[in-house]
């Protein structure tokens, strides 16, 4: 392709962030870059990076060369009266910056919020400052450092990436300055996310309006499933079956992912860190009847959970204790992406903990598939994830319940005994590699732009 085209990226979330959402603008931008398209990416500065962000250096390493990166700051006035506040409730805000020693696991009770009038006041207040999400602060030095780029350079289209979601509004924002058309990314639902009902009223409203406002905006829109697709067109009268689309998360292909040789014992991983209704529990309790009614040996057994538990839950907690799980269970704090993908490459079955979120799919999904593992997904049937895994035969979807997964994993242990737990065939999913992906966005913005 010839270089006939610049886009402008906006990608809070951007390497050296490790977080999740990091990957798919960096592979994306990379490939359009590596297509001819010119491409400059606005993010964040590492310095104002938030507290919880997950920072791994090495990943700056695969930036395109070609991409002009911009780091914006972050104004962040809230965070005085937050730690404030964490300090009267006794929150706590241990740095994710810590030195990590594999030889020491760890798991984290989260505290839940403050209750009563003044806990309900201080939610609302944060509520309010922090609208749509903490990174708010950062859209000022974004339109600021936008403008001047677009005066310096020919940009032809923005790219907006989201969560978080001060990202696409400060999209929406530079398209009704610069008069450039916006497409939008959605990684995640945004008001469709269930835990979006868990807000207060007013805020739920402000974000409504808010969702709706970039979406008006907007030139074209792309969810990363299908079902979040099927919910924008359901919702919105101005989105047609032409200017919304769906490009998937994706995976990188890794040279050599599977290891043949058979573990002494069957290792199941799961990669990242587990909060909400991300609960290991059921599967816990099920897997401590099995060695309880000796269908599992336990010395042949592990689970490994990589990247930490934060989740309240007394069941959990005892389980965690469980003379029976006492060398099965291993918690790992988090790690970078290389050493993630150490720990994935050893395991024989990776896993996934995703229930109640009917329109997303993890982007560990994609990664499991490139390492080519059998996936254990605890999610419902109907749910993306479960479509996805059950439609692409990559592993096996089981609700989540203790009997139901108690089944499936006596199942895959006997198959891991018989040396039966077989690899993916890379091929067969060919279609979300992220250049291919990345080829399709670029149609989309080819498209639109007529050339």
């Amino acid at each position: 392709m010839t270089n006939n085209l610049h886009i402008l990226a906006l990608a809070y979330v951007y390497p050296p962030d490790s977080g999740s959402g990091a990957f798919r603008p960096l592979y994306f931008m990379n490939y359009l870059a590596k297509r001819g398209v010119s491409v400059s990416v606005i993010t964040v500065k590492t310095e104002d990076f938030h507290v919880d962000a997950s920072v791994d250096k090495a990943l700056v390493n695969i930036i395109h060369p070609d991409i002009k990166v911009l780091r914006c700051s972050v104004i962040r006035p809230m965070d005085a009266l937050i730690n404030i506040k964490n300090k009267i409730f006794n929150y706590d805000n241990a740095s994710s910056g810590q030195n990590i020693n594999l030889e020491k696991p760890i798991y984290k009770l989260k505290r839940t919020d403050p209750a009563g009038v003044v806990g309900y006041f201080s939610n609302i207040i944060s509520g309010l400052l922090t609208c749509p999400d903490h990174h708010v602060g950062w859209i000022p030095d974004v339109l600021k450092k936008a403008r001047h780029l677009i005066k310096q350079e020919k940009i032809d289209y923005i790219y907006a990436t989201g969560g978080p979601w001060s990202c696409v509004l400060a999209g929406a924002f530079l398209h009704k300055i610069s008069g450039l058309s916006l497409i939008l990314d959605f990684r995640d639902p945004w008001i469709s996310n269930p835990n979006f009902c868990k807000k207060p009223p007013f805020l739920r409203y402000l974000e409504k309006k808010m969702e709706a406002f970039v979406i008006n905006s907007a030139k074209a829109v792309i969810a990363n499933t299908d079902e979040l697709r099927a919910d924008f067109l359901n919702r919105y009268s101005c989105l047609n079956e032409k200017n919304t689309h769906t490009i998937t998360n994706g995976f990188e292909k890794i040279e050599n992912p599977v290891s043949h040789q058979k573990n002494k014992y069957v290792s199941l991983v799961h990669a990242g860190e587990l909060y909400m209704s991300r609960n290991p529990a059921n599967l816990l309790e099920a897997i401590e009847e099995l060695i309880k009614e000796g269908k599992i040996n336990k010395d042949l057994f592990r689970i490994k959970f990589v990247g930490g538990i934060s989740i309240n839950d007394l069941k959990l907690n005892e389980l965690l204790r469980s003379q029976y799980l006492e060398r099965v269970v291993e918690l790992y704090p988090r790690v970078s992406h290389s050493e993630a993908l150490l720990f994935q490459q050893g395991a024989d079955v990776l896993l996934l903990i995703q229930p109640d979120f009917p329109l997303q799919i993890p982007r560990k999904l994609f990664e499991y598939i490139s390492l080519q593992k059998t996936v254990l997904a605890i999610t419902e049937g109907c749910s993306a994830t479960g479509n996805i895994i059950r439609n692409k035969h990559l592993g096996v979807v089981v609700e989540n319940s203790m009997f139901a997964i108690k089944t499936a994993v006596l199942e895959m242990y006997q198959l891991w005994e018989k040396n039966q737990l077989l690899p993916l065939n890379i091929d067969e999913v060919a279609e979300f590699n992220n250049e291919v992906l990345a080829g399709k966005l670029e149609k989309i913005i080819r498209e639109i732009a007529g050339k």
